[in-house]
């Protein structure tokens, strides 16, 4: 310990986390200041000009000190005690200003109020060792009892003066009893470390033969008895009450079972002066310091209240093990690298000693890494498939990967007690997941996908999900369309009045879908707020769509429009007060006349022009107005049936069911059955290769997994579309229920690969053929009103290019693509462009068609929306009521564009990074909750 007054320690004790913390709270500021009073503006500009003011004293002292080859003098240590415990308590003591109760938890970053106690917590233990060191100098012989005496007396003189001092206080004035009651906890809990410390150091100093011979009774219980103790004691095994397990975090992985018990057995090895064997205790020793060094840190938070953990739970020594070890594992260090520096260079030491430290840290990373690398694999496959070709997932390393990505997925914390393990969970949020995370939709969606395990309760996306009545009705609306001459489109305003005619009192949210036509799309919306017209934010959806659920949740006022699936969109205002009416619009750029229906309002814009109703073409795309498809040549494509036969597990003895089944219904239709195709169906797909043998094929599948039925339909679509002949799938589902199929939406974003028929089967167990839609609720059957027809014509568009495309026979204009894939250059499109909304939408096409390119073609199509203004698939625009939201959600979406498109943001506000710092937020609580009660004390009329 002698080596710690070296002033570079300064640089990692204090200046690096004090940077941090300054930057945490900076970027805080930045996102809640819109939000705050005069005051409390105030307060964090002063409170963050001391912390820079005394951070930069720190600096410059060490830099003073390096130049001028000096140690940090003892009293500097204490100085800087005093200080900080001044700056910590003075600063929660105002919390209440600094972070007023009004700004919603969602904004904040973490848990913010509580990051200064925890960055400034090593500086604090770092004076604490200086000081300790400084009145233990190894050349004395110091009496170990009083220490332990010291430290043993602290918790009964601390409990003592609760039971029978404190109440004698009832007069004493209201502030400077609480002060006096802090200002001794915070002197106790001082004194106590210093005691403990001290008595650990002077064991270590000992060199009589009595302390030689006999050093494994104390290093023992510090590196191995106590720190299993804690392991069990955390995992509820010591304990009845479950309800505390895991308190600090889940420690129940055998590897920190093992690394502590190698640990202990490298730090009671005896220090022979062997060469060879001195350098590998070093090497192992040095390995494992950074296993005690992370649960040094880890247990920082908890050392203030060390004291009073012992005082109520008689089991607070635990807390205090870490910092024990800690002290022991720095004094063998020292002592070895005293020793090696006679047998070998300090180049060679300090190079040993670096890698050596870094070996855990560095075989968890590339844990991680593989993790990372097996969730992408599996979210590629999941979301952003290529459909030609054939995928292989590793089931068993996966199952791994997704159990690790559970226990740390982010926002799982339901309460104080978490399955998460500090500082590792961040780490692994942060380098697997991009710090968002998979939700619990998709947690169980892939459970089901690669288990067979349905969810016990179908859940409904917590993503805006309120109190929606059919009561708040559009009563009023008013249509404005101008004709743009420049650019050759109509734009038209859409002005709505809603009216909440509910009658009860409770919050209400007015929720409708609106069908845009192709050649049509939102570039503006306004929400009126109060009196005031807030302008809609044109934001990336994922970002817009969870801001928007933690306004709602905090009751203030949103609206939001985004895409659902095809050209369906979601319009939502919220929220409407008993007989309240509010007023909203938005904007539509559209090429012909068009007519949107609302809750069963039509509502036509524009005006028939006979030189906008010609069919355009581009280089990637054309486009077919309603009026010319009149002009196309109408065919009839031949049908033929693609079985999908669920080999999920749960269907293990049904093959015989399936294949009797299908030979019965190719028996009734053999002319749609001459050309048909088998495809069987779990967590994967298999095609049939040799039809003559489609029996067998089906009766040796293995059966294993769910029966992912959306990949299957949007396979055969996608490979149908491609292929582009004369001939078109009938999909027939051979299983007995689709309520355990993973359908999660419908296929109206494929809608171009189906022009025919907008139908699926399901073959059922009487061999009926139940028809279902491909574009609204697949799950449920349609109504049969007639005989069932496979034969559908269509419309054959030849492109100028020589492409051939195949068009609903319908009166809807449609949108061509030219090409295989198509991908936009954002500086190619403009504002107000009609022509860049159709590229932009024929990529957004092309993305649905190859999910492997929207990794990358789907940033392009967020910076072509933001440049065109225009709402598309992978944005919304967003109406929000104040600054502070504003910046929220550029934050997130900042994140979100950064991130792998297939994971979420998450479905709860964030709660406390750590788990240790709930710690910190009952003795904030307690301070705020006494100030309170003296507050209330001195008001007059009140109870004293």
């Amino acid at each position: 310990m002698q080596n710690l007054n070296n002033p570079r320690w300064l640089f990692v004790i204090n200046t690096l986390p004090i940077t941090i913390l300054l930057f945490l709270l900076f970027s805080q500021y930045n996102i809640i200041h819109s939000q705050l009073t005069i005051e409390s503006i105030q307060q964090w500009k002063a409170y963050g000009g001391i912390l820079i003011c005394i951070t930069l004293l720190h600096l410059l002292q060490a830099i003073v000190l390096i130049s001028c080859k000096k140690s940090i003098p003892v009293y500097s240590a204490g100085i800087s005690l005093f200080i900080y415990i001044l700056y910590v308590y003075s600063y929660y003591s105002h919390i209440d200003t600094l972070i007023p109760s009004s700004i919603p938890r969602w904004m904040l970053n973490g848990e913010i109020i509580f990051y200064l106690g925890t960055f400034i917590m090593p500086t604090l233990i770092y004076s604490i060792l200086l000081i300790v060191s400084y009145f233990t100098p190894p050349t004395k012989t110091h009496k170990l009892w009083k220490s332990f005496l010291g430290a043993f007396l602290i918790p009964i003189v601390l409990y003592l003066t609760a039971l029978l001092i404190v109440p004698l206080w009832k007069n004493v004035d209201g502030d400077f009893a609480i002060h006096s009651v802090i200002i001794l906890i915070i002197a106790s809990t001082i004194i106590f470390l210093f005691f403990i410390i001290r008595g650990v150091y002077i064991i270590t100093l000992r060199k009589s033969f009595f302390w030689k011979k006999n050093h494994l009774i104390w290093k023992i219980p510090i590196t191995l008895i106590l720190p299993v103790l804690g392991l069990l004691f955390n995992s509820g095994i010591l304990m009845e009450q479950h309800s505390i397990k895991g308190i600090m975090g889940d420690f129940n992985s055998p590897w920190f079972y093992i690394i502590t018990i190698v640990n202990s057995i490298l730090l009671c090895l005896p220090n022979l002066t062997n060469r060879t064997y001195r350098y590998l205790l070093f090497v192992g020793r040095t390995i494992t310091f950074s296993f005690t060094l992370y649960f040094f840190i880890v247990f920082l938070p908890f050392l203030p209240v060390s004291v009073i953990a012992i005082i109520l739970i008689g089991v607070g020594f635990l807390l205090v093990t870490p910092l024990l070890l800690f002290v022991v594992h720095i004094n063998e260090l020292s002592n070895d690298y005293n020793f090696l520096l006679s047998q070998f260079t300090q180049r060679t030491i300090k190079i040993s000693s670096f890698v050596a430290f870094l070996t855990i840290p560095m075989v968890v990373t590339l844990s991680f890494v593989k993790e990372r690398q097996t969730l992408e694999n599996v979210l590629e496959y999941l979301y952003t498939p290529n459909y030609t070709k054939e995928y292989h997932i590793d089931e068993a390393s996966f199952q791994k990967t997704f159990n690790i990505i559970k226990t740390n997925r982010a926002g799982n914390n339901n309460s104080l007690m978490n399955s998460r393990i500090p500082y590792i969970s961040t780490y692994f949020n942060w380098l697997v997941l991009d710090n968002l995370t998979l939700s619990k939709n998709k947690i169980d969606r892939i459970n089901n996908i690669f288990l067979g395990k349905q969810p016990n309760k179908p859940r409904r996306h917590r993503n805006i999900q309120l109190n929606i009545n059919h009561d708040v009705k559009i009563t009023h609306s008013l249509v404005e369309s101008k004709y743009d001459q420049k650019h050759h489109v109509w734009k038209s305003w859409i002005h709505l009045e809603l009216t909440n005619q509910n009658k009860n009192t409770s919050l209400s949210e007015y929720a409708t879908n609106i069908v845009l036509p192709n050649g049509s799309a939102i570039n503006n919306y306004y929400l009126y707020i109060g009196e005031k017209k807030e302008m809609g934010i044109l934001a990336e959806k994922r970002s817009a769509m969870w801001i928007y659920t933690q306004i709602v949740n905090e009751k203030r006022d949103p609206g939001i429009l985004y895409y659902k699936t095809g050209n369906k969109v979601a319009f939502r205002v919220y929220p409407f007060s008993k007989d309240e009416v509010r007023h909203t619009g938005f904007e539509l750029i559209h090429k012909e006349p068009v007519k949107i229906v609302m809750d069963n309002v039509e509502i036509h814009l524009g005006e028939e022009r006979e030189q906008d109703s010609k069919i355009i073409e581009t280089q990637d795309i054309a486009y077919i107005p309603s009026g010319q498809k009149s002009n196309l040549d109408k065919i009839q494509r031949q049908p033929y049936f693609h079985f999908l036969v669920d080999i999920s597990k749960r269907n293990e003895d049904q093959k015989d069911a399936f294949i009797y089944r299908i030979n019965k219904i190719m028996s009734k239709y053999p002319e749609l059955s001459r050309a048909s195709k088998i495809t069987n169906v779990n967590s994967n797909l298999y095609s049939c290769n040799d039809y003559n043998d489609w029996k067998t094929f089906i009766s040796k599948a293995e059966s294993k997994g769910g029966f992912f039925l959306d990949r299957a339909i949007k396979s055969t679509l996608v490979k149908s579309y491609y292929k582009s002949d004369e001939s078109y799938p009938i999909m027939v589902v051979v299983t007995d229920s689709l309520n355990h199929a993973v359908l999660d939406k419908d296929f109206s974003d494929l809608a171009i690969t189906y022009p025919e028929n907008k139908l699926f089967y399901l073959l059922k167990e009487d061999k009926i053929l139940e028809p279902h839609s491909l574009i609204t609720n697949p799950q449920k059957p349609c109504l049969q009103t007639s005989e069932l027809s496979f034969y559908y014509p269509c419309l054959r568009y030849k492109c100028s290019n020589g492409r051939i495309a195949y068009l609903a026979d319908d009166k809807s204009s449609s949108i061509v693509l030219k090409k295989d894939s198509i991908s936009i250059d954002p500086k190619d499109i403009k504002e107000d462009d009609w022509i860049s909304v159709m590229q932009i939408k024929g990529s957004w096409i092309s993305q649905n068609l190859n999910p492997s390119q929207s990794n990358t073609e789907w940033l392009n199509l967020v910076k072509g929306s933001f440049i065109s203004k225009t709402m598309t698939p992978v944005t919304s625009y967003m109406v929000v009521e104040n600054e502070a939201q504003k910046a929220m959600l550029k934050k997130i979406q900042n994140q979100v564009l950064a991130s792998n498109k297939s994971l979420d943001i998450g479905e709860e506000p964030q709660r406390m990074s750590e788990p240790s710092l709930w710690i910190l937020s009952l003795l904030i609580g307690l301070i705020l909750w006494i100030r309170q009660r003296i507050r209330i004390r001195k008001e007059p009329g009140k109870l004293k």
